[in-house]
């Protein structure tokens, strides 16, 4: 009972965080510390082991109290499809998961007053795109700016941030971008 606990807890706590963060309006997301993707990654990787484990073992206590042999093998085989299913669609989902951790990159830059933003590398392969979220509160980030870097990756890594009044201009490598303040 306890490994489909944690599985639930888990799930259901990342169902939350996602629908509060999708229903924010301006397309706010909420950060902390980790993106979406790896955030999603973790929770995987706790809830998916824990809740085949605790299928299992809750079944294969249950399963000998079945009076008729022939129901107790028809419960054994539903179970077992059920489970397999539920794996399959789950270790789909992680290596999904697993490559959008990697696809997505994202950096977290504050200027030296204290503001900061999120900028976030989109895409793979020929077309590269950024969006960068400007900070409202201590824990939740509004999408301000989006676009496109070409045929090359955006340098998310290298990112400098410098305050201009209520405006913020971003340098990443050759590209300077003007983050306007974020409506309220």
């Amino acid at each position: 009972m306890g490994f489909a606990a944690i599985a639930g807890i888990t799930a259901a706590g990342f169902i939350a965080l996602a629908s509060v963060s999708s229903s924010l309006p301006g397309g706010q997301i909420f950060h902390a510390g980790l993106s979406q993707e790896q955030f999603a990654f973790i929770v995987l990787t706790i809830s998916g082991p824990s809740a085949a484990i605790g299928v299992l073992l809750l079944s294969a206590s249950l399963l000998p109290l079945i009076p008729s042999r022939w129901m107790r093998v028809v419960a054994g085989v539903l179970i077992s499809l059920t489970t397999l299913a539920a794996a399959a669609w789950w270790t789909i989902y992680f290596v999904f998961s697993f490559l959008g951790v990697f696809a997505f990159n994202s950096v977290k830059v504050t200027a030296d007053d204290g503001q900061s933003v999120i900028v976030k590398q989109q895409g793979v392969g020929p077309s590269f795109g950024y969006r960068i979220y400007r900070q409202l509160s201590p824990f939740t980030y509004g999408s301000s700016v989006s676009g496109g870097s070409g045929d090359e990756e955006f340098p998310t890594q290298h990112c400098t941030l410098a305050s201009q009044g209520p405006a913020l201009t971003l340098t990443c490598g050759k590209y300077t971008i003007l983050v306007p303040p974020t409506p309220k």
